[in-house]
Parts: C-alpha cells; structure tokens; sequence
C-alpha cells in the first residue's frame, strides 16, 4: 500500500479538490469567502504524496486536528489520530510509510521501522525488519516501544517481551510487572511498580545506570535517558557531550523526550524547552542549542535530527532536519 492520507488531512496531491478550492493560489475558487489553507474545502481532497506534492500546498500541511500523539525517528514521522488511525510521512524506502489497516491505541517509531498497537491488544509492525525487529509475537499487549534494531512491548501482566538484535542485551528484559516502556537505539527502560526506572541493553556512558530516585515517565534515547521525577523535576543520565542530559532547572515538567543528540521537556503550561545539539555540525566551535519554538504543547518526540509536538489545539508541528519530509505532518 503507497503512503495514504486520509481524509481529514488535507489537498495537494491532486491540487483541485472535488469542492474546487485550490490551495495556495491566493484566489477564492468556490466563491465562499475564503482562500487557501483559510478554506476548510482545501483540507478534505484526495490523498497526496510528500515527495511529490506542489510547493504551493505544502503551507497547508500541520493544519490538520485531533492528533493525540507524534514519534519521529531517522527520516521518518507518525502520528496517532484520536479516531484511531496513524498516519507517517518522511521515508519510504522500505515500507516505512506503509501503516497496517486498523484501529489503534499507541505508537512508536525509530525510523527505520514503526510498531502499533492495536485496540485488540495485538502489536503490528511495518518497514525494515533486519534482525527480525518489525517482527512482533503473538499475544495481547499494552504498551509499545520501538529501538534502532529492537522492539519491545508490555504484556497484560506487565512483563516486558522484546524481539530483534540481541547482542548488546537488549532482549533481557527484568522481570515485571512494569509500565511506561521506551526503548532508545540500542537500550530501553521501564518503570517497576515503586516507578523506579529499571534499563537494560548497551551500557555505554552510563545510560542503563538511572539515579535513585522515582519517576511519572522516562524517555531512552541515543546515549543518554531522560525522566520526569516525581518531584516534576528532569533528570537526564548517559552521555552529555552535547548537552542533551542538561535540563534547564525546573520543578514543573510534565513529559521529556530524549532524542539522538537533544533532548525536549515540556512544562506544566505546555511551554517547551529543548536541549543540546542542533543540526548535523558536531565540530564544538559551531553548536547551535536546538530550537524551542513558542506555543503550548502536550506532548513532543525528539528524533534523531528533527522534533514533532502535538500542539495545544492537536495541531502536529515539526522541526529541523526535513530531508526526506519527515517534518512536513499532515
């Protein structure tokens, strides 16, 4: 199945909707007062093609409503719409874009490859499977969580069940019950009953070695995690080289999201902040800090290269690196 979005996200691919508003030419094509991404009737056409949609319709991407959740990963976005459907945009080289029909209650993604969940508590997976990772068992789940050569999900019981590469430990998951599961490129971590972070996978720089403290939720990225303390506090662990581990002093965070080389938080307002590397330069005399953009949020993915939030109004907005489109959302 080619990358389809349905219909409630918006007109480009074919540039006249079947109502006969054009996007982005500036005139009133239906004569209803309105033009453009202003026009409701420019957002309901057929579905269209990132890589080959005219550059005229591209301002009404990130106009469309009732997203819930966003992941992003290497070259690849997904979005969890509240009627159950996920949508992805970016990469489509091996299928990534290629989402199971079906109803869902969660996502994730790595890039490469993306994970749900669906309502009967089924995992289904799509895009690369090299080691066997977008290649789920049988049996019903809660939660979800996909890494760079693994994934891992919850069972009713709160048992961690993880497939793909093994070699780093990424498979020997403790034992459960657990929750709040996030796998980062090669380690993932939970949460154990007491909401102590418990991680397992490749050790490098500390990673896997939590503080001793509780959490509300944690967020495995590159070579370091992050979690918001039950103090409302972030608390970042592993590699800090780029300052993606150095949260900025705050005592009312609601949800963190460790990414490659960055790392964003958002505050019980919905402000976001973000931190550590910006771009592809790792040369330290040209850092950049990444980029926060203003508005409110409720919920951010940080990716390897790029950002996706869910905006207060459940508008998905996505930044940087955008050379295969995986920040263009629908």
């Amino acid at each position: 199945m080619r990358h389809v979005l349905i219909a409630f996200i918006l007109a480009c691919g074919s540039p006249e909707p079947e109502s006969g508003a054009l996007c982005q030419d500036g005139l009133d094509n239906d004569q209803d007062g309105l033009t453009d991404c202003g026009d409701p009737d420019c957002l309901v056409s057929t579905a269209c093609e990132p890589e080959a949609r005219p550059e005229f319709c591209t301002d009404c991407w990130g106009q469309s409503t009732g997203w819930i959740k966003v992941v992003t990963g290497n070259d690849t976005s997904c979005g969890l719409h509240e009627s159950g459907e996920i949508v992805c945009w970016g990469e489509h080289g091996d299928g990534q874009l290629d989402v199971p029909t079906g109803t869902y209650t969660d996502l994730a993604t790595a890039g490469s490859h993306s994970c749900g969940l669906l309502d009967s508590g089924a995992i289904v997976c799509w895009g690369e499977n090299t080691f066997g990772k977008s290649s789920p068992p049988e049996g019903d789940f809660t939660e979800v969580a996909v890494g760079k050569f693994h994934s891992c999900g919850l069972s009713i019981e709160g048992e961690a069940v993880c497939w793909g590469l093994g070699s780093a430990g990424n498979l020997n998951a403790p034992a459960g019950p657990l929750h709040g599961i996030e796998a980062g490129f090669d380690h993932t971590c939970a949460l154990n009953e007491a909401n102590e972070a418990l991680c397992w996978g490749t050790e490098e720089e500390g990673k896997t070695n939590p503080p001793d403290t509780t959490f509300q939720q944690i967020s495995s990225g590159g070579a370091h995690t992050c979690g918001v303390s039950d103090s409302d506090e972030v608390l970042c662990w592993g590699s800090d080289i780029f300052g993606q581990s150095s949260a900025p002093a705050n005592e009312n965070y609601k949800q963190v999201s460790a990414g490659a080389a960055h790392s964003c938080a958002i505050e019980s307002s919905g402000s976001l902040s973000c931190f550590g590397l910006d771009g592809f330069d790792t040369d330290p005399e040209n850092w950049q800090p990444v980029a926060s953009p203003e508005g409110l949020f409720s919920q951010v993915a940080a990716g390897e290269l790029n950002t996706c939030a869910v905006a207060e109004d459940s508008r998905i907005l996505c930044w940087g690196d955008n050379l295969n489109g995986q920040s263009d959302p629908p």
